[in-house]
């Protein structure tokens, strides 16, 4: 059985709202282009930006070696970061943000070497 990283359809279920569902397709998305950016995802997965879609999952086989070490803890930390609605913080779209968390993910793995 093929291990699950990230439900799309999963977590967009926990909300019952449609401007619910809205913000957290926005933080899922903004998370995958990121991570596809970061080359967190073998080739050939996603490899056309509109297979983005509310029914996406990401399995294990879709990470590169380097995804293995770092999608699961970045997905967690743009999460929970996104969950927070405090400010006037357009969370979902805040990348600075989640490029902050990469680098900080990157660099405890390489402290840990």
């Amino acid at each position: 059985m093929e291990k699950v990283v990230f439900d799309v359809p999963g977590l967009m279920k926990a909300y019952s709202r449609s401007s619910d569902r809205s913000n957290v397709f926005l933080t899922c998305k903004n998370l995958i282009l990121f991570s596809r950016e970061k080359g967190l995802f073998v080739d050939g997965f996603l490899e056309d930006v509109a297979e983005i879609s509310p029914t996406l999952i990401v399995k294990e086989r879709d990470l590169t070696d380097a995804g293995k070490q770092v999608f699961k803890d970045l997905m967690y930390d743009w999460l929970g970061y996104t969950d927070n609605e405090d400010g006037k913080v357009d969370r979902a779209n805040n990348i600075k943000m989640l490029e902050k968390y990469y680098k900080n993910i990157i660099k405890y793995l390489e402290q840990e070497q």
